[in-house]
């Protein structure tokens, strides 16, 4: 499996943030998304914006594995299919 994005860090503006996430949708305007998210949480607020971008984005599958807390799982919500 390639994945387009991959979330292995803490979701925040030090880190994993909204504006890296952004320029990589942008990348793959109106085609399907594959990420990989195993992140131990972070910035509530960051996630909440990702969550409404991969919504946006409309076609993305995240692919959970290891440990995806607190603010990785609310990034999760917003994709299309989850697969776990």
């Amino acid at each position: 499996m390639v994945y387009h994005i991959i979330i292995d860090s803490f979701i925040g503006p030090c880190s994993i943030s909204k504006g890296i996430i952004r320029r990589e949708l942008d990348k793959y305007k109106g085609k399907h998304v594959d990420v990989l998210i195993s992140s131990p949480g972070g910035s509530v607020t960051e996630a909440f914006d990702i969550r409404t971008q991969f919504k946006e984005h409309g076609d993305v599958t995240a692919y959970l594995a290891g440990g995806v807390a607190s603010a990785a799982t609310i990034v999760a919500m917003g994709a299309k299919r989850i697969v776990m």
